[in-house]
C-alpha cells in the first residue's frame, strides 16, 4: 500500500507528533480563555449572583462565589501561558465537578458545559501544557541543569 499524505494523517505513526502539541496548545488556550470569561461575568454580576450562589459545601454564597471566581480567573490566566498547568488543572476540574454534581444534579441538560469543562482540564492535568508553554521551558532548564 502506498504510504500517501491521508494514511499518514488518518494513521499516524506517534502519538507524540508536533500536531499533537499544537492541538493541546490550541486547547489550552481556547477552554482557558473561556473560562475566564466566565469568571469575569460572574465578577461582574457579583453583588447580583452572591445572595443565590449555591453554596453546597456551607460556606455562603459569597466565600462561593470567591472561590469560583478565583479559580476561574486566576486559572486560566496560569493556564493560558501554560504555567504549573498540571497543578492549576486539578482545582479547576474540582470546580466544575462540584458544579456538576452538586449545582446541575448530574443534569447533563442543566450541567453539560461543567462536565465538559472538567473533562477537558483533567485531560490538562494528564498530559500537561505540552511543547508551547512555560511549562516546558522549565522543564528543559532542570534538565539540562541536573
Amino acid at each position: 500500500m502506498k504510504n500517501n499524505g491521508f494514511m499518514k494523517f488518518a494513521f499516524p505513526s506517534s502519538p507524540h507528533r508536533e500536531r499533537v502539541n499544537v492541538a493541546i496548545l490550541l486547547g489550552r488556550i481556547a477552554f482557558a480563555i473561556l473560562l475566564a470569561y466566565h469568571g469575569l461575568v460572574k465578577l461582574a454580576t457579583f453583588g447580583d449572583l452572591a445572595p443565590e450562589f449555591p453554596n453546597p459545601f456551607g460556606f455562603g454564597g459569597e466565600a462561593s462565589l470567591a472561590i469560583v471566581i478565583f479559580v476561574e480567573v486566576v486559572g486560566a490566566l496560569f493556564i493560558i501561558p501554560g504555567f504549573i498547568t498540571r497543578l492549576v488543572a486539578i482545582p479547576v476540574a474540582i470546580v466544575m465537578l462540584v458544579a456538576y454534581f452538586f449545582v446541575h444534579g448530574a443534569s447533563l441538560v442543566e450541567g453539560e458545559l461543567s462536565l465538559i469543562y472538567a473533562i477537558v482540564f483533567i485531560l490538562l492535568a494528564i498530559t500537561g501544557a505540552g511543547k508551547y508553554s512555560i511549562d516546558h521551558k522549565i522543564h528543559k532548564k532542570f534538565r539540562h541543569s541536573a
